[in-house]
């Protein structure tokens, strides 16, 4: 199953963190969606880092927002965002995994496990000094 990838692997990995690079290794042809690609950018340090991570991300599949996915992430803002703390763009990323039948992999399951539809993977890396050795 093709996998939606959360803003937070990718920081990760453009903090240079080994093992969340490896983690994207393992997933071969994964998909982002264009609202972590917003988060992404609107993070950047500068120019230099947004060119950075547009040419990496060029490698993968962007996935655009539809009808469907904005009311499907509507739906989860109101069945989710008080008892599970859910905010927009992740709820959004929820919808664009579920309507695209894809797994989400996060580290932040908090947020996404109880969503009904959902398939989810939470993320966690082993620590980097284990990594090393």
């Amino acid at each position: 199953m093709v996998h939606l990838i959360d803003t937070d692997i990718l920081i990760d990995f453009f903090r240079k963190r080994p093992t969340a690079g490896e983690y994207l290794d393992s997933k071969g042809d994964w998909s982002y969606s264009v609202a972590t690609a917003m988060e992404l950018f609107a993070g950047a340090n500068d120019k230099k880092q947004i060119a950075e991570m547009t040419r990496f991300l060029n490698a993968y599949s962007m996935l655009q927002l539809s009808p469907d996915i904005g009311a499907r992430a509507l739906d989860i803002i109101k069945g989710y965002s008080k008892a599970d703390g859910i905010d927009p763009i992740d709820a959004i990323l929820a919808a664009t995994a579920i309507a695209g039948e894809m797994t989400l992999s996060t580290r932040n399951g908090k947020h996404f496990r109880n969503i009904k539809g959902l398939q989810l993977e939470i993320v966690r890396y082993p620590k980097e000094s284990d990594a090393q050795h």
